[in-house]
């Protein structure tokens, strides 16, 4: 009998753990469609994605889980961004040249090349780079999206 009385206990506790909280899987899923262009793939190769911590909320009502990563990824090719963590609009360096001698726009010395080059983030082909950010998901009827 005194099974019998815990075991109502025992299946509310673990109901409450099936729910569960976005796993890295998710997260990277969700950084693949959100963050990725059409042409990342020709540029980058993840070599490691892992959760390093993660925070469970809710704001007026609303639960919020946010999910810190560190995704490693390695350079098919030279590379070049306007933002360092930009992983959707990667240009050759064929682009950046054609772009920039494109838009004169002259320095004091006469040469446009340094302005524009030096706005943006350069990787090397082969080079490795550590992301170290976040992903948000929400509470939904259906799970976390």
């Amino acid at each position: 009998m005194k099974w019998f009385l815990s075991l109502p206990i025992f299946f509310l506790l673990s109901c409450s753990s099936l729910e569960g909280l976005p796993t890295e899987e998710m997260a990277l899923n969700k950084l693949k469609q959100s963050e990725f262009g059409d042409r990342t793939n020709d540029f980058i190769e993840i070599i490691e994605f892992k959760k390093t911590n993660g925070v469970k909320q809710s704001i007026f009502g609303q639960d919020i889980y946010k999910l810190e990563f560190s995704l490693k990824i390695k350079f098919k090719q030279n590379a070049h961004s306007v933002f360092s963590n930009d992983l959707k609009n990667f240009e050759t360096d064929k682009e950046l040249d054609k772009w920039i001698y494109s838009h004169p726009m002259r320095s004091s010395s006469g040469n446009n090349y340094p302005i524009y080059y030096a706005k943006y983030k350069h990787f090397k082909k082969g080079q490795i780079v550590e992301i170290n950010d976040n992903v948000e998901f929400q509470k939904a009827e259906n799970g976390w999206r």
